[in-house]
């Protein structure tokens, strides 16, 4: 497991932000991280959790979290194989 980085024109194009923020396109050069890196980074199409965003008080630091699951192949149905087998 690493760490994946993204230019702010790989999240830019990212189509599934549900949470676009100027406030961060100002800091970060994009309208999305959390989101977009999350979608980058498992591959998956459609977001688990939407942005999150979490303050620190009193400092006044900000996080924000986004999730979605990495796809898998479906797995084969092995109860209806095992049956097939006893039979």
């Amino acid at each position: 497991m690493g760490i994946d980085l993204f230019s702010p024109e790989e999240l830019d194009r990212v189509s599934q932000v549900r949470s676009p923020s100027e406030i961060v396109k100002g800091f970060t050069g994009t309208k999305s991280v959390s989101e977009a890196a999350s979608l980058l980074a498992s591959g998956a199409d459609s977001l688990l959790l939407t942005k999150q965003k979490y303050k620190e008080e009193p400092n006044g630091k900000n996080l924000t979290i986004a999730v979605s699951r990495i796809p898998h192949p479906k797995r084969p149905n092995l109860h209806r194989s095992v049956l097939k087998a006893d039979k």
